[in-house]
């Protein structure tokens, strides 16, 4: 059977895969919903409920069920403010009146005559398609085109941007436009969304994955899965210590020769002291061990042994009075 679709002026567009998986499973209402939200990603959650015959619970359940599943992101705002990540429940309860704007990872419906005007009279707009279908490697359809308009003319994501995002996409062996734009909400929902900022990101992440290759190596931990706290130390050793790798062998090493077995915790405890102390270097770390252990004098102690002994004396003739009393 082969259906054919009456087009008019606009088209609603849908993410393919996420919505294949989802669909067997998927109730009324949260079917409801999806089409809804993609024909209009903006919108008043009150005046929908009533638009779609839907209780406030129902909806609501329906819009998390789509978010859990990745068909869309949502985040929240008021007029005139700029989206920010949806907050607490409670706080919609304090301000009922307030209009709830949901932003999703679809495009805008373009129709064919918008998108063509929007190619032919924003700046730049013509040579970004051509530039990022070479990036690719593929010809876009009209649904490619739209996702990539809609970066540069809705996000306001430049050029280079949009193009570096591609160059992303193309390295990771993903050359499709819906990559491009799930990287690009990606990096928008985490503010990034200059050049300059991606680049220094990327770079980050080039360095953290270097460095845990690294790291896997040492410790011996083969291709196995990393634990959440494992990420995490090795992230802040990159990102917040900037400990250099000779470094880190080193409290390797410590590690082993203490405990007799490889363990990051042990080893962060190691980094983090020797941060704490100033000493950043291998160098650093060796000409402090070579400094002469300070002898205390045994006149300034605070630990009075006489008084130590008096109190002692005290304590156990009490208890043998007592002892005698209780007899």
């Amino acid at each position: 059977m082969k259906i054919n679709l009456n087009y008019k002026n606009r088209i609603i567009s849908l993410p393919y895969e996420s919505v294949m998986e989802f669909l067997p499973d998927a109730s009324k209402e949260e079917l409801k919903l999806m089409v809804a939200v993609f024909a209009n990603p903006e919108f008043d959650e009150k005046e929908l409920q009533q638009k779609l015959d839907m209780t406030e619970k129902s909806f609501n359940k329906a819009l998390k069920s789509l978010e859990k599943n990745g068909i869309i992101s949502v985040s929240t705002g008021t007029d005139g403010e700029a989206a920010v990540q949806e907050t607490k429940a409670a706080e919609d309860e304090q301000e009922p009146q307030r209009k709830i704007i949901r932003k999703l990872s679809s495009p805008n419906s373009y129709s064919a005559g918008e998108l063509a005007d929007i190619i032919e009279t924003k700046p730049g707009c013509a040579e970004l398609i051509n530039s990022a279908q070479q990036v690719l490697g593929r010809m876009f359809n009209t649904t490619d085109t739209s996702i990539i308009v809609n970066l540069y003319d809705s996000y306001n994501l430049s050029e280079e941007y949009i193009l570096l995002l591609c160059s992303v996409a193309a390295t990771r062996d993903r050359k499709t436009v819906r990559e491009v734009e799930k990287l690009a909400i990606e990096y928008y929902d985490r503010n990034i969304t200059t050049y300059s900022a991606l680049e220094e990101d990327l770079k980050a992440q080039e360095e953290r994955k270097s460095l845990e290759n690294f790291v896997r190596k040492l410790f011996g931990w083969g291709d196995r899965a990393l634990v959440a706290k494992e990420k995490q130390i090795i992230s802040d050793w990159t990102t917040v210590y900037h400990y250099p790798r000779d470094l880190i062998k080193l409290a390797y090493e410590k590690t082993v020769s203490t405990i007799s077995t490889p363990s990051i915790a042990y080893s962060n405890s190691i980094l983090e002291n020797w941060y704490k102390d100033g000493l950043k270097t291998v160098e650093a770390v060796e000409k402090e061990t070579k400094k002469p252990k300070k002898n205390v004098s045994s006149e300034k102690s605070s630990f009075d042994t006489g008084k130590f002994f008096e109190d002692a004396v005290r304590r156990s003739s009490k208890k043998k009075n007592q002892q005698e009393s209780d007899e």
